[in-house]
């Protein structure tokens, strides 16, 4: 017969084994969680110690699941592994609809929409090169950070924005975010660190000189807008620009054989996603609702799977040294892999007389659109 005497004896000794085991059971969790830690050289308050340790468990978890699928890509415990969805959302994207979602201002303010020469490629007067890669003409600045702000829409912008005037300029410069998420606000359809859209920016850039980098750097807070600079690109080389025909993978590609082309993309908030991504092609649970900026530098296949080179601004040590594969092709819904078709768009620059007072850097060799890209090496992070 089992007495209350017993029954206590019995509760107390599974308290004592469940005490007993949770700490060992998290114990090597939390040893890997302080290794990541100082390899990041983090350091966090007590209050906030606990949960990023629960997002990082979480990380760790999604990464485990992950490799027992059958992915072209690889994750890692990167340096957002420890962050949560709520703020890897605030702080890593921002691209929202304004004038870059709504197609009837997309139209307003656009020079036109950019469609395939498919006519062209039939006649065989125009063929398509099999992968492309502007890194290699020397025209894509760096991949940068825009940490602790919904600044992607700066950081795409001004990306192709000096890319494409390095293409006409043949000199290239480092084109400062600050002043967009200064200057192209809410009438832009802008709202700093709140999110913005890339074609806001342009019909902003047709307005105004565009700053160097050096000159106006960033702070990743909004502030107000200044006037004194260093001029990277001067008032009316930027004419607008001009929308991607939507649906469209083909349209895309010849866009990018012209210069990199802002999208956006849906990046999943919650879960691994795009967040923990290594390396290898991407390809993952998002829809065609795009949240967040990128530019589309180049594309090409590997190993027989198609691809979009796209540069992101989590900074060089995240992916690909700062860039990611995302799979080619039309998508469940004609969107394309996580929307990337659904708002493509770029920025029309010409030379004009007065471009040789701009500060400048001579840009690199002349690229050969044909030749197959090598991969960009994998960054280097903590492992599991």
């Amino acid at each position: 017969m089992v007495t209350p005497a017993t029954l206590l004896r019995m509760a107390a000794a599974a308290a004592a084994a469940t005490a007993s085991a949770a700490p060992t059971e998290d114990a090597g969790v939390v040893g890997q969680f302080e290794e990541y830690l100082r390899f990041h050289g983090k350091r966090y308050r007590e209050d906030e110690w606990g949960e990023r340790l629960a997002n990082f468990r979480e990380s760790l978890r999604a990464i485990e699941l992950h490799a027992t699928r059958s992915r072209s890509h690889t994750l890692h415990l990167n340096e957002l592994a420890d962050m949560s969805g709520a703020d890897f959302a605030r702080l890593q994207l921002g691209l929202r609809a304004g004038p870059g979602g709504d197609p009837a201002l997309r139209e307003a303010g656009s020079l036109g929409v950019h469609r395939a020469r498919a006519a062209a490629r039939l006649l065989g007067a125009y063929v398509l090169p099999l992968s492309i890669d502007w890194r290699e003409r020397g025209v894509v600045n760096p991949p940068l950070q825009q940490s602790g702000c919904g600044a992607c829409w700066t950081f795409a912008s001004s990306s192709a924005l000096a890319s494409a005037w390095g293409i006409v300029s043949k000199q290239m410069v480092n084109l400062s975010q600050q002043q967009l998420l200064d200057c192209a606000g809410a009438e832009y359809g802008n709202g700093g660190c709140g999110g913005g859209a890339f074609v806001g920016t342009y019909s902003y850039a047709q307005a105004a000189p565009l700053c160097t980098a050096e000159s106006y750097p960033y702070v990743a807070a909004e502030r107000t807008c200044r006037q004194d600079c260093e001029v990277g690109v001067p008032r009316g080389a930027v004419r607008g620009f001009r929308n991607v025909e939507i649906r469209s993978e083909a349209a895309l590609m010849d866009a990018v054989t012209k210069q990199p082309v802002t999208v956006g993309i849906m990046v999943e908030e919650q879960g691994p996603g795009l967040k923990l991504y290594q390396g290898g092609i991407f390809s993952g649970d998002c829809t065609s609702q795009p949240n967040h900026a990128v530019v589309v530098v180049g594309y090409g296949t590997d190993d027989g799977q198609d691809y979009w080179l796209i540069q992101n601004s989590w900074g060089p040590g995240w992916g690909e040294g700062g860039y990611f594969r995302l799979a080619r092709g039309s998508g469940p819904d004609g969107m394309g892999e996580c929307g990337i078709l659904s708002m493509p768009a770029y920025p029309v620059v010409d030379l004009i007389a007065d471009a040789s007072t701009v500060a400048t850097t001579t840009v690199g060799e002349e690229f050969h659109s044909t030749e197959e890209p090598e991969a960009a090496a994998t960054s280097t992070g903590f492992l599991v």
